[in-house]
């Protein structure tokens, strides 16, 4: 099943390999790259490789402020998700 919208797929998937794995050192990170890489057919290597690069600016980039409107963002911030395990693994 072809999708509408690959990049948007793996960018969704990574996010969700590096939550639940606790991927934050460059060497994980790579190997994940690679992984996505090797299972995947070179149609799709575009996608996959713009899909990472875009996660590792989000990585560096500092979480923004806590925004006063009501009107919340349901963007995915994977620098939330990863503080919270890590507070709730200690």
């Amino acid at each position: 099943m072809e999708s509408e919208d690959p990049y948007r797929d793996f960018r969704r998937s990574m996010e969700e390999m590096v939550a639940a794995h606790g991927l934050n050192d460059w060497e994980r990170l790579e190997e994940l790259l690679v992984w996505y890489l090797k299972v995947n057919g070179k149609k799709t290597h575009r996608f996959i490789a713009a899909a990472f690069v875009d996660l590792l600016v989000d990585l560096a980039s500092p979480p923004p402020p806590p925004s006063s409107s009501s009107s919340s963002s349901n963007s995915f911030k994977i620098e939330a998700i990863i503080e919270e395990e890590r507070s709730q693994s200690s």
